[in-house]
């Protein structure tokens, strides 16, 4: 069997409720779950971060062992949730049929773009070469990209242009021999090759208006299509830091800002 790292990743749907009232709801379902799995025969607790106001899941069972974690600052999502059954491979291997709630193609192809550009780990590197070779790029995931971008902690021109990473050493201890199929370092960073070259030929104008208003932090809404993004918390955590940083720091604001317009005009003509 191939080495296994196995979390869950959850997201609280809802992006109307309040920090508090979302904290809440978010650590009473680990709680319920986590008594449903004992009762199951399951051990199972709850791990905490106190100055986070964070709580994970952790469950065990012989020598396997899941993560289950939330995203408290992303809550919400660009497209409505949906119901799916396990793919057929999934159930063969599991022995099981299981209908769950997920989030769009675009939710977890967004998320897992950034997550690519940013931290460039093997693991992530993977789920992107298999977009490319299947779905690819579509429009509505790189859409779903932007938001989850604008919604990043770090300042977008350095997610959006990264530095290359020598991934050599993550890829070796942390990656080779966990797929059913072995990988090529090689393969992976000519998917991250044309992942950045795909999403800085294809974003649209709208889209790159769109990242230098909000880095300037005058968003212009309307560029987006999407009704409740001006109201999606990890954005306005994103506004806040930076009116935080526009009024302690002016100086690294103007940089950051006009840095990130000066790459985006630098990538030509928008589509």
């Amino acid at each position: 069997m191939p080495r296994l790292s196995v979390d869950l990743d959850l997201v609280l749907p809802d992006h109307t409720l309040s920090r508090d009232a979302a904290l809440r709801k978010i650590k009473d379902s680990l709680g319920k779950a986590a008594d449903a799995l004992k009762a199951k025969g399951f051990r199972a607790h709850l791990s905490g971060v106190p100055a986070a106001d964070e709580t994970k899941l952790f469950v065990k069972r012989d020598d396997a062992e899941v993560k289950v974690e939330v995203n408290y600052v992303m809550r919400g999502t660009v497209k409505p949730v949906s119901v799916m059954g396990l793919a057929p491979r999934a159930q063969e291997v599991l022995q099981a049929e299981l209908d769950i709630p997920v989030v769009s193609l675009d939710d977890v192809y967004g998320g897992k773009l950034v997550a690519a550009m940013d931290r460039q780990h093997p693991r992530d590197l993977f789920d992107v070469m298999q977009l490319l070779e299947n779905e690819g790029i579509t429009s509505g995931i790189r859409r779903a990209f932007v938001v989850y971008l604008a919604s990043h902690k770090r300042p977008i021109h350095e997610v959006l242009f990264p530095r290359l990473r020598d991934v050599s050493t993550e890829f070796q201890a942390n990656f080779q021999g966990m797929t059913t199929e072995p990988v090529e370092l090689d393969a992976l960073l000519a998917a991250r090759d044309q992942m950045i070259a795909t999403l800085h030929k294809e974003l649209d104008a709208e889209e790159r208006a769109f990242l230098v208003t909000l880095a300037n932090a005058a968003p212009e809404w309307h560029r987006m299509g999407i009704a409740h993004l001006g109201a999606m918390p990890a954005i306005q955590w994103k506004l806040q830091n930076l009116a935080k940083l526009k009024e302690l720091n002016s100086a690294k604001f103007e940089e950051q800002s006009r840095e990130l317009a000066e790459k985006i005009s630098g990538l030509g003509e928008a589509r």
